[in-house]
């Protein structure tokens, strides 16, 4: 990412991504969060954040590293829980992709690009400012059945275990800022198939639409060519053709959306908590320009350290806190 000036405005991220023409599912900007969690909080809290304010719009040369780590980390963190949610959704079977063992224009090669996607080191992009999750290009690039696959397509879209929900940013233990959903995508439109049907990708025994994943798709029926002894009681499973009833999302994106809730503000405490211990130990780093009185500065650490406990004593929180260094 092209460096920005700290004069711009708040949303400088967000213009700058929309100049490189990228489009994301989530964007999330540590000002706008940092600012509400000031106006809102306990008199300690509001002064911690609103130091980390300061800083940001200082032009202190070490706070754009250590900070992009930290969103980077996050970034990881939940691209990771993004991968594993797929592998156990959608991914779950050991079965050849769909249409993968035909011949010809009916081939198929989907299995594996969708989470060739979600692993692509474009699929977020952090900066000392914020997180950008979900990259659409790239999944535009190389998974084209993204959307479809995520939030499910045609009348059964709604249907299945799995949901988009909203989860919410947690600083000192209360929420901050709307929540964040993915809820306004919506879903994928029907789609239709030609006429044939599904053969067991190891017996070649016919099944009917939707039977087993994995299966080989043979269309037009009728002469079928395959290397199977297909038995003579097949037309019975053969498929018409036209609008299918689609299926339920697997909203495997959530998992990754869920994560940067639950971790984001986090990575922000410990970075105020560095710069609050920086200042108080040593007099150097960013919040000490602030000149901020020794007893305030002593009441601004007890209170983030009480809460970094807090946050430690989670065990989901444990391994992503020791990759900070915390």
């Amino acid at each position: 990412m092209a460096e920005i000036s700290d004069r711009a405005s708040n949303d400088y991220l967000i213009r700058q991504v929309h100049a490189e023409g990228l489009r994301n599912l989530q964007t999330f900007t540590t000002r706008a969060i940092v600012a509400e969690v000031a106006a809102k909080s306990s008199f300690e809290v509001a002064q911690a954040m609103s130091l980390y304010g300061e800083v940001l719009r200082s032009n202190y040369r070490n706070r754009r590293g250590r900070m992009t780590r930290i969103n980077k980390e996050v970034g990881l963190d939940a691209q990771q829980r993004t991968l594993d949610a797929y592998d156990k959704r959608v991914n779950r079977k050991k079965t050849p992709a769909y249409r993968a063992n035909a011949s010809g224009k009916w081939k198929r090669y989907a299995g594996g690009r969708m989470r060739k996607a979600i692993a692509d080191p474009q699929f977020f992009r952090a900066s000392y400012d914020g997180i950008f999750f979900g990259n659409q290009n790239v999944m535009d690039r190389q998974a084209k059945q993204w959307f479809r696959l995520n939030f499910g397509a045609g009348p059964k879209a709604k249907s299945g275990p799995y949901r988009a929900g909203e989860y919410r940013l947690r600083f000192f233990g209360e929420a901050t800022g709307a929540p964040v959903t993915l809820r306004g995508y919506g879903t994928a439109a029907g789609y239709s198939m030609p006429r044939g049907l599904f053969l067991n990708p190891t017996t070649g025994v016919p099944r009917k639409l939707g039977g087993t994943r994995g299966d080989i798709f043979h269309p037009r029926a009728l002469p079928l060519r395959t290397r199977f002894q297909v038995p003579s009681d097949f037309a019975g499973k053969i498929w018409s053709g036209g609008p299918t009833q689609g299926f339920g999302g697997f909203h495997f994106l959530d998992s990754g959306m869920k994560r940067i809730a639950q971790i984001w503000p986090i990575g922000i405490t410990r970075m105020i908590q560095e710069w609050v211990d920086e200042a108080g130990d040593a007099g150097t780093g960013p919040v000490a320009l602030a000149a901020v009185p020794k007893a305030e500065l002593a009441a601004i650490s007890r209170t983030l350290n009480r809460e970094m406990d807090r946050l430690r004593a989670q065990q989901r929180n444990v391994g992503f806190i020791g990759r900070l260094g915390g």
